[in-house]
């Protein structure tokens, strides 16, 4: 692949991994008394979704549904394509056949408890 494409992947996958938050919900809870609420009921037509923005040059944090930004979730399949990509070319793996062992350490989601074929 060229080069800018591997540059775009790598932008797309880091801007799919902003949601995920590292940090504990203790944390999050205090910075929520400094988050403004959005109102997008119109744009998630109904959808559980949510959003949160972060003007670097005010500092001022805007957010959609804070509380459900505040759970954990696997990315799911937003990961799928660019992880499938950035593997092969990397040579982290093989083929789509090759099976990856679960190497037995318990983590935080089930799904990342087993053998991945």
């Amino acid at each position: 692949m060229k080069k800018v494409t591997k540059v775009v992947l790598l932008f797309i996958a880091m801007l799919l991994t902003i949601t995920c938050s590292l940090g504990n919900l203790e944390t999050n809870v205090i910075a929520a008394s400094r988050v403004k609420e959005l109102h997008a009921e119109e744009i998630f037509h109904g959808v559980p979704g949510t959003t949160v923005i972060k003007n670097l040059r005010t500092n001022k944090t805007y957010a959609y549904n804070l509380q459900r930004s505040n759970q954990r979730f696997t990315p799911e399949s937003s990961f799928k394509v660019p992880n499938a990509l950035i593997g092969l070319e990397e040579h982290a793996v093989e083929d789509e056949y090759e099976v990856k062992r679960w190497d037995g350490v318990i983590r935080e989601f089930e799904v990342w408890n087993q053998t991945i074929r």
